[in-house]
Parts: structure tokens; C-alpha cells; sequence
């Protein structure tokens, strides 16, 4: 007899042990010859013990079979074999992996959902600094310009800017995205992971794209500033 290691957890057995079984009112007497260790999940049937083919050929008998139905002949198969055999139990597992893709479905709008307010606390916060940081981004604006810069200069110093702050920000969440994607898939769901490429590059430029934008309407005013208004406004110019 093989034994499943779940049983081994739930009671000490080791190689060699003999179980007492009662199977449908004959006493049954095995010994353990193997341990066996379940490492896949999946729709097939798994049994804690596992006898040789003679050992119970003339008991009762559970048998499984699966196969693959077009979903408008679901119903009508159904009904047939239940009508026929009526000690056959028919199990609809296309309902059951609906409701499951209903279930992710949902979960995946509400992680949509909590990155569409992490975009917008993003685009937020960089408002935010640079607005904090108004007054130095003016005299650094107009020391370009008094030293010789044209506009297009101070235009591409602002963009590469935002440009690395997108692709930085970019890539550490989407780094920390794919890593924790990982981790559920390997160890909580235990599903093969699979990244979507060209999906992860669209985000990323797309990232790239609304920071540069947001960075430029904030930086609007920045850009506009000439250096003749700017030391009228100092107080010791």
C-alpha cells in the first residue's frame, strides 16, 4: 500500500507499518511500501491510500472519467445520463472554473482599480514637488537663460528629468508588480507565471508618457518666466 504524506503528518507511520482497514464489513490488513508526495494540483482525483490492483478487485469500485462537451450540449448530456444511469454522478466543471474566472475577474478589477489611484497619487505628488520646489526651478530657468540657454535647452533639461523619474518609477513598480505576481502564483495559487512583455513595455511607456506631460503642465509657468521679470522681482536685484 502507498500512503499519501498528508496522513504521515497527521499520524507517524514510516516504511514497513501495517494499517487495519474495514472495507465495507471485511477486515483488511496492509503494509506501508511506499510514501508518496503530491506536487501538482490539478482537476484528477488523489487518494491518502493507494492499494495494488488485486488487493480490491472484488470490492465496490468508484470509477472517474472526463471528458469534453460543447457548452450547449452540457445540459441536454446531462439529463440523458442521469436518466440511464442513475447511480452516475455527472459533475459540471465548467461551472465551477466560471465562477472561479468571475472570482479573478473581480480581483483584478479591484487591483486595477488601486493602480489607477496609485497613477493618480503619483501624478499628485510630482505636482505637488513642483510646485514645492517653484522658486528653485525659476532661477535655475533663468541662470540658463542669462548664461546663453534658449528655451529648447531648459525645455530638454526639464524633460530628461521627467523622463528618468518616469523610467525609474516605472521599472521599481513594475519590478515589485511581477515579484509579488510571482510569489502568489508560486506559492498561494500554484499556477505556472507567465509576464506579459509587451503589456509590462506598454505600461512603462505609458508611465513615461503621463509623467512627462503632468511634469511639463506643472513646469508650464517655470518655462514662460523671462529673466528681466524675474530680478525686477528680487528684492536686492
Amino acid at each position: 500500500m502507498s500512503v499519501l504524506d498528508t496522513v504521515i503528518d497527521m499520524h507517524p507511520m514510516d516504511i514497513g507499518d501495517t494499517i487495519q482497514f474495514n472495507i465495507q464489513g471485511v477486515p483488511l490488513k496492509a503494509r506501508i511500501s511506499s510514501i508518496r508526495t503530491r506536487t501538482k494540483g490539478s482537476l484528477r482525483p488523489f487518494f491518502y491510500f493507494v492499494f495494488e490492483k488485486d488487493t480490491l478487485k472484488s470490492a465496490p469500485q468508484t470509477l472517474f472519467a472526463a471528458f469534453r462537451v460543447d457548452p450547449e450540449n452540457i445540459g441536454p448530456l446531462q439529463t440523458r445520463v442521469v436518466k440511464q444511469f442513475p447511480n452516475i454522478n455527472v459533475i459540471d466543471v465548467s461551472e465551477t472554473i466560471r465562477v472561479f474566472a468571475g472570482i479573478m475577474k473581480q480581483l483584478s478589477e479591484i487591483v486595477r482599480g488601486a493602480s489607477v489611484l496609485s497613477m493618480v497619487a503619483g501624478i499628485l505628488i510630482l505636482t505637488s514637488a513642483v510646485f514645492a520646489t517653484r522658486a528653485e526651478r525659476i532661477t535655475e530657468s533663468v541662470y540658463y537663460k542669462i548664461l546663453g540657454a534658449k528655451k529648447s535647452f531648459v525645455v530638454k533639461v526639464f524633460a530628461l528629468e521627467n523622463l528618468l523619474i518616469g523610467i525609474a518609477s516605472s521599472l521599481l513598480a513594475l519590478v515589485i508588480s511581477q515579484v509579488d505576481t510571482y510569489l502568489i502564483c508560486r506559492y498561494l495559487l500554484e499556477i505556472d507565471f507567465r509576464m506579459f512583455l509587451f503589456s509590462c513595455i506598454l505600461m512603462v511607456a505609458a508611465t513615461v508618457i503621463l509623467i512627462n506631460g503632468f511634469g511639463f503642465l506643472s513646469a508650464r509657468s517655470i518655462l514662460e518666466k523671462k529673466p528681466i521679470t524675474y530680478l525686477r522681482e528680487q528684492p536686492d536685484a
